[in-house]
């Protein structure tokens, strides 16, 4: 009786054991799908807000470039205005600082 308690025993050690590392397998395996999963997900989520920003900065600089385009273009006009224009727009320019002027004086 004692060999056969011994065995009996040994083989729930065994068992027990064969549970054990069952379970750590099984355990490293749920651990190793979890991570993978965790890293697709993180990777999806990267390239995501990567298309955010590109897209978010790709408006911005088009809307600065389309700015200034329209600034450089007012500049422009104003440089090609012939001489009588601009002499004209500075005679307005002028009267217009003279009528400034003689309100000013009128309110002091």
């Amino acid at each position: 009786m004692d060999i056969r308690d011994a065995r009996q025993e040994q083989a729930a050690r065994q068992a027990g054991d064969d549970r054990r590392r069952a379970l750590q397998r099984v355990a490293a395996g749920a651990g190793q799908q979890w991570l993978a999963s965790y890293e697709r997900q993180a990777a999806s989520m990267g390239s995501l807000l990567l298309a955010h920003v590109a897209a978010y900065w790709e408006g911005e600089v088009a809307a600065v470039i389309g700015e200034r385009t329209t600034d450089v273009d007012a500049l422009l006009e104003r440089l090609r205005m012939a001489p009588e224009e601009c002499a004209a727009a500075l005679a307005a320019l002028r009267a217009d600082a003279t009528a400034m002027q003689a309100c000013l004086e009128g309110l002091a």
